[in-house]
């Protein structure tokens, strides 16, 4: 009797004695697929090189729709679960060189301390081609587990919906960014902040965690303390600039009157030192606000 092997690691007698033959689900067609579909499927679940193949996948998925962390035991203390996870809710600007340094951090004693990776797979296409490889390589699906020990997040809101001990927040170098990085660790919503440019600071965040610390960047400190004080309505005028809006645009979207529009800008040119309006969008994107337009 003939037999295959499915991608699920069970056999199942074909009925005839002819030559193995693959699963349906192994042969899906390349068109349409990303770089690391292609990487991935169509490999036998329990090839020898299966685990060089996913380490290789681990740096491959830094830029696909997934997130990729590791398991490991605390030599310490056995019993406790360490997990890194990565949220791609927000656009870190250099999510490569970030996700990059992270592979390299996690991948640290790889030889002397047994590790699972934890993937989030955001795409049924790279669900289907990760099933085999990721279990030779002992991958487990994020979902079935509970909740991580340690959590890497880049965006404020992730950072409020982890439900970890832990929390590392990834944050761009800009004043405000790093504002609301530092009031986070004033909280205790965050327990370390790493910035976007730096990602080597991974791996001091995180043995400062392991040893009952929280830790900011001097760096992200004094850029915290940049961010001028503003209200509600300056910070809409400055965004609303910087997408391109008139005066007539603002004064709608607020409900201001047109002289109350021109007071507003003027009181803001005075503040940051600006001396036209290109100058104050650039300023804006300086500060780290992004464009958003007004309504009305």
């Amino acid at each position: 009797m003939g037999c295959y092997e499915r991608c699920d690691g069970q056999r199942r007698s074909s009925g005839m004695s002819q030559h193995p033959r693959p699963d349906r689900a192994r042969r899906v067609s390349s068109r349409g697929r990303c770089p690391c579909d292609r990487e991935l499927a169509g490999r036998p679940g329990r090839d020898a090189g299966a685990r060089s193949r996913a380490h290789r996948a681990v740096r491959q998925l830094a830029g696909d729709r997934c997130a990729v962390a590791r398991r490991r035991p605390c030599r310490d203390a056995p019993h406790r679960r360490w997990f890194v996870a990565v949220s791609h809710a927000a656009s870190t600007r250099n999510r490569s060189q970030l996700q990059r340094a992270m592979t390299m951090t996690l991948a640290l004693e790889r030889s002397s301390i047994a590790c699972e990776f934890l993937v989030a797979v955001r795409s049924e296409t790279l669900a289907r081609a990760l099933t085999f490889v990721g279990r030779a390589a002992g991958w487990v699906d994020a979902d079935r587990l509970t909740p991580c020990d340690v959590v890497v997040v880049d965006s404020i809101d992730a950072l409020r919906s982890a439900g970890s001990r832990y929390r590392i927040l990834v944050t761009d170098p800009t004043p405000k960014a790093c504002r609301g990085a530092v009031d986070e660790i004033m909280s205790g919503g965050a327990q370390a902040v790493v910035l976007a440019d730096q990602p080597d600071q991974l791996a001091t965040a995180l043995r400062a965690i392991d040893g009952g610390n929280a830790t900011a960047p001097s760096r992200a400190i004094e850029l915290a303390a940049e961010l001028p004080l503003l209200s509600e309505r300056q910070e809409l005028i400055m965004r609303a600039i910087l997408a391109g809006q008139t005066n007539k645009q603002l004064s709608r979207g607020l409900g201001l009157s047109p002289a109350s529009i021109k007071r507003e800008l003027t009181e803001l040119y005075r503040h940051l030192g600006a001396a036209n309006r290109l100058d104050l969008a650039h300023q804006t994107m300086i500060l780290g606000f992004a464009p958003k337009r007004l309504v009305g």
